[in-house]
């Protein structure tokens, strides 16, 4: 999506298809902005503590400090 449809302080839904045999496996989402510049880029909001003590931060896919403010909901169509 283009940084141009982002809201300053606003949540932004990301829809993910359904995976087949996910039940009982861990998984997680990244974000990039390759033109992103220092100063006019997308905030993601982090918590310096871990609040959410059933997954990890992953900063450059490495596991970091703190975690990242999200929302979770889940849809079945039904």
């Amino acid at each position: 999506f283009s940084a141009s449809q982002v809201a300053d302080d606003q949540w932004r839904i990301f829809r993910f298809d359904p995976l087949p045999d996910s039940k009982e496996r861990s998984y997680y989402f990244y974000l990039e902005s390759p033109q992103s510049e220092p100063g006019d880029a997308i905030t993601a909001w982090i918590s310096p503590q871990d609040v959410y003590q059933e997954g990890t931060l992953m900063r450059n896919h490495k596991p970091a400090e703190g975690d990242i403010a999200f929302k979770s909901y889940h849809w079945s169509g039904q």
